[in-house]
């Protein structure tokens, strides 16, 4: 059949002139965003520390928006799940994760994580730090790391050290420490913290990596020793607490973290309108003051800094899975 000249031209006048008054419409919906309730989706159950960081940030947000924002706890697998659901979410900014450290570990220590952390979200550069302690037995022969690794050296392969779990920050930290410290202390996986610490704590296994956040109270009791931190400084709860670099270890530098994420696709304007109200509450004094006493420290960044942030952690936990053969149960 025949095209007619005139008749596609018109067409072609038809579609651009539909899409100039089309796109004011788009920015509007920019503009006014949100005009609905959000959900704020916690890929693990109430009470943990991605939960606590949750809460009061939602609170603020929707005093700050004026519109509900609803907490919504998808555990499962890891943190998977929610991550998943998230990431199949329609890119509008009414559907938001917050997903922990783990979103940089788990692809590379599972068969099908379900997601790319760098390629399928986007980080909105708010979030909070949890800094790790090396923690060691009451019975353990050693008082500082720098012993604990005289007496990994002196008796290898005997030494065990609890993790919350198989490819699990806490294992993948301790492999870490293990390549860089030249040691060899053997691996003992726990399903989760409470019960490596118990054993720690009881004398079973000599170490562990744990979040201060966890093992504060237990190091304030004395029921276990605190042997070194793996952030790049000393903290104020631990303040006579050495760095694992401060003794000449370097590389062993790892922080547990949770950030707020929207998924890919999500339009600028809305993303750069969630990171500006979160950052305006990470600023606020009694927030900070409030995540500090718990052990944890509001980090806030722009988006850009953040997805830099992602992409370095991915590669380096998936170099280190690799390595070591490190895998989920």
């Amino acid at each position: 059949m025949t095209r007619n000249p005139l008749r596609t031209a018109l067409h072609a006048l038809t579609a651009a002139a539909f899409m100039s008054l089309a796109a004011p419409g788009l920015y509007a919906q920019d503009a006014a965003f949100p005009s609905k309730p959000i959900t704020l989706v916690i890929p693990f159950p109430p009470g943990g520390a991605t939960d606590i960081t949750a809460r009061p940030f939602a609170s603020k947000l929707q005093e700050a928006f004026d519109k509900p924002v609803i907490v919504e706890n998808k555990p499962g697998a890891g943190g998977n799940i929610g991550s998943v659901a998230v990431r199949n979410a329609a890119p509008d900014g009414y559907t938001i994760l917050l997903a922990g450290v783990f979103l940089t570990v788990n692809p590379a220590v599972s068969k099908n994580a379900g997601y790319d952390p760098v390629r399928d979200f986007i980080p909105l550069g708010v979030g909070a730090e949890m800094p790790i302690v090396l923690i060691g037995s009451p019975t353990l022969a050693a008082n500082s790391i720098q012993e604990l690794i005289a007496l990994a050296k002196a008796k290898p392969n005997t030494l065990n050290g609890a993790s919350i779990g198989s490819g699990s920050l806490s294992h993948l930290v301790l492999v870490l420490f293990n390549r860089q410290a030249k040691v060899d202390i053997q691996h003992v996986p726990y399903p989760g913290s409470a019960k490596g610490k118990a054993d720690v704590m009881g004398g079973r296994v000599e170490i562990m990596f744990d979040s201060v956040a966890s093992a504060l109270p237990q190091i304030q009791a004395n029921q276990v020793k605190a042997l070194a931190i793996t952030s790049p400084r000393r903290i104020n709860e631990l303040p006579n607490v050495p760095t694992v670099d401060e003794i000449g270890v370097s590389g062993v530098e790892a922080v547990a973290w949770n950030a707020f994420f929207v998924p890919a696709k999500t339009p600028k304007a809305i993303v750069d309108r969630l990171s500006t109200e979160l950052r305006k509450i990470a600023a606020d004094p009694a927030i900070r003051s409030q995540f500090a006493s718990r052990g944890l420290y509001i980090t806030s960044t722009t988006p850009e800094a953040f997805a830099t942030k992602v992409a370095a952690e991915t590669a380096k936990w998936s170099e280190l899975a690799q390595a070591s053969g490190a895998r989920m149960d």
